[in-house]
């Protein structure tokens, strides 16, 4: 019995391995680099979490000074100004969809509009290869100097760990990024950080998930930035549609097994990764107290 769960795993993980090749050979971009500025060997991921708001308000002295990555909406709160972040990553496909709904068609405009206005230093900025279906962020973001455009392939892969590291280590692909932290994780591990931390990645969106009569789903899906104003919506499927229950909770799987796909390739890359975010759902990484960050 043992031996053929064995084989059943093994064949599993090949099946996995020979198809992320092929997501590879026909989705992915070769000879791709990372256009780093790494200043110190920690860097600190910001999600936008609710409990973000708490360190913002109360402890943002800890985050001046250091090698921080933001994401999605960040530029929309009066502390990216502040902080100054040397990398920003996007990965939300609906914001450069065509189709997608006016509403975030709106958005889109003003999250780039906002980033190319309100950067006057030097940033990094990611971006899926596949925003270039749609050049109209590029345009939103104008034509600031001080920012760095960094593409990337956000192609799945899955199966054996040691193909997986691989393909992570030179950018291949990731697990199915279907939240902003994991390639934003993948990141900073090929940029050779000693030390990563997670801020604000609560990702506690378990509770806050309601179907109504009409079996719509909903998510209060809550940030720093809207905490008192946040109600619950529908999840979106690129900017259109809807997702039903086990859509929803088929994403939520992806995001947590992936992170456990890249801690075993941080632990390759001799890279430890703290999640300081007080009662975060996330269990791959070891938690840690904002206050022992160096």
């Amino acid at each position: 019995m043992v031996v053929l769960l064995s084989l059943q795993l093994f064949l599993d993980n090949l099946i996995k391995t020979l198809l992320s090749l092929i997501k590879i050979i026909l989705l992915s971009k070769w000879n791709i680099t990372i256009k780093m500025k790494r200043q110190s060997r920690d860097c600190i991921i910001l999600g936008n979490g609710p409990s973000l708001n708490n360190v913002l308000e109360k402890e943002i002295d800890i985050l001046l000074g250091k090698d921080l990555l933001c994401v999605n909406y960040f530029v929309l709160s009066k502390f990216y100004k502040i902080l100054k972040p040397t990398y920003y990553v996007i990965n939300a496909p609906e914001l450069w969809n065509k189709n997608a709904i006016e509403k975030i068609k709106e958005d889109s405009e003003k999250l780039f509009r906002s980033i190319g206005e309100e950067t006057n230093w030097e940033l990094t900025l990611f971006i899926p290869f596949s925003a270039n279906t749609n050049k109209k962020w590029l345009s939103d973001l104008g034509s600031n100097k001080n920012i760095c455009i960094s593409y990337y392939n956000p192609t799945p892969i899955d199966g054996f760990e040691c193909t997986n590291s691989f393909f992570f280590k030179y950018g291949f692909g990731m697990p199915r990024p279907h939240n902003v932290i994991i390639p934003s994780l993948i990141f900073t591990i090929r940029m050779r950080y000693q030390n990563i931390y997670l801020l604000g990645v609560d990702h506690s969106w378990l509770k806050e998930i309601t179907v109504d009569n009409d079996n719509n789903v909903l998510i209060n899906q809550k940030h720093f930035y809207d905490t008192q104003t946040s109600v619950p919506q529908t999840m979106h499927k690129k900017g259109i549609g809807q997702r039903r229950l086990h859509e929803v909770l088929q994403k939520f799987v992806y995001s947590f097994k992936g992170y456990f796909d890249i801690k075993n390739f941080a632990l390759r890359q001799k890279v430890t990764i703290y999640n300081c975010t007080p009662d975060s759902y996330i269990d791959a990484f070891e938690k840690k107290r904002l206050d022992q960050i160096n």
